[in-house]
């Protein structure tokens, strides 16, 4: 999942090692850079709510790990069991109903920090709702990206992470900042 094979960089000379690993690094430029101009878009509504700048890194941290576990378990029950569309749904709706726990308890947590430290229980529910939505979507981005990419015959092993973690933070970003806007703006 981290767009290479270890066995194809172990003995490579760093030259090579190089052009197998910094293409997908671009997926992380890309969707950074993607995350920067959305941000540039809600400007105004992080000048307006700073408790929002505070806490955008936990929460993409919180969605990209999400992602990452999502997409280990997917990666895997590829390798092991012949995809199809019946189990893609069986394993939606696992990953879904874990990742609602995951993120009813994350953005329950954060939320009463948030409410804690802050004192504006709008704040509390911005972060902690944006929490929820955020970690729900980055458990089907991590369980859809490598389905997808084996429905194509390529290997999810090898593409899958860092296409799932530029999507995760573009989509991230937008609803956190979405929540922000709508709740606190």
């Amino acid at each position: 999942t981290i767009g290479f094979r270890v066995s194809d960089v172990r003995r490579a000379s760093p030259l090579a090692a190089f052009r197998l690993r910094f293409p997908w690094l671009l997926a992380t430029i890309s969707g950074g850079t993607a995350c920067a101009v959305i941000a540039g878009l809600f400007q105004a509504t992080l000048a307006g709510s700073i408790v929002l700048a505070f806490f955008l890194t936990l929460v993409l941290g919180l969605a990209e790990s999400v992602c990452v576990q999502t997409l280990t378990v997917a990666v895997q029950a590829l390798h092991r069991d012949r995809p199809n569309l019946a189990r893609y749904a069986g394993a939606l709706r696992r990953e879904l109903a874990t990742a609602t726990l995951l993120a009813v308890s994350c953005g329950a947590i954060v939320g009463a920090v948030v409410s804690l430290w802050r004192g504006n229980p709008g704040e509390a529910l911005a972060v902690g709702g944006s929490i929820f939505l955020t970690l729900v979507v980055a458990a089907g981005l991590g369980l859809t990206v490598p389905f997808a990419i084996h429905a194509r015959r390529l290997d999810p092993r090898l593409s899958a992470g860092p296409i799932a973690l530029a999507l995760t933070d573009v989509t991230t970003i937008t609803v956190y900042l979405s929540v922000g806007t709508w709740l606190l703006g």
